[in-house]
């Protein structure tokens, strides 16, 4: 089960990191216009 915690943390954490990248690269892209 503690496993199982720990898996779902990380993947939610790759996702948020991803996310906040991908938003990132928008906001600049938009800067750059």
């Amino acid at each position: 089960m503690i496993y199982l915690w720990v898996k779902i943390i990380h993947l939610y954490k790759e996702n948020y990191q991803w996310t906040l990248s991908i938003w990132d690269l928008d906001r600049r892209a938009v800067v750059n216009y």
